[in-house]
């Protein structure tokens, strides 16, 4: 008796699980879009903010002055360029350098920010990553920190550490 009710349990709970997946036209029920995302920003640079930031000065006679918010929005975006693996010293696809420098500098254009095209939280987060991971400086500007000659040379991966992927791209 005890066998035969807990078969007939298991298939009613089986019943109610099916049910609750479909609708009542007994089609599967469809996943929700998501719903459009429309995050809150808040003012990068604020001129009243900024006076707030400071701490007293030793000499209240040289204080420094910020730029006014008005010349901040009015900068341009720095742009974000398509970047190639680097692979370490005989790691690399034969002629991959060579092929590198044919290469012309190229707008990674998903970074062209458009909020209007950034529907869901995730197309939000997804652009910040872009930005986040974006490099700051290239090679031959000041504050530069890594050369063409160093990931080319042995050494700099023993100085370094730099972890090598198993496809001999530096993953660090």
């Amino acid at each position: 008796m005890q066998t035969s009710m807990a078969k007939l349990f298991a298939v009613g709970f089986c019943l109610l699980v099916v049910m609750i997946g479909l609708d009542a036209a007994g089609q599967p029920r469809k996943k929700k879009p998501e719903a459009a995302f429309s995050p809150n920003i808040p003012k990068t640079w604020d001129d009243e903010a900024m006076a707030s930031l400071e701490v007293p000065l030793a000499d209240a006679h040289t204080a420094p002055l910020h730029i006014p918010a008005d010349y901040y929005y009015r900068m341009p975006v720095r742009p974000i360029y398509k970047s190639y693996p680097i692979y370490a010293p005989g790691k690399e696809p034969p002629g991959y350098l060579d092929w590198l420098k044919q290469q012309e500098p190229e707008i990674v254009p998903e970074t062209v920010f458009d909020p209007a095209q950034l529907k869901t939280e995730a197309d939000w987060i997804k652009a910040g990553e872009l930005v986040f991971d974006a490099l700051t400086t290239y090679e031959g500007e000041q504050g530069g920190f890594v050369a063409v000659a160093d990931v080319r040379n042995p050494a700099w991966y023993e100085q370094t550490g730099t972890p090598i992927a198993k496809d001999g791209t530096s993953s660090g």
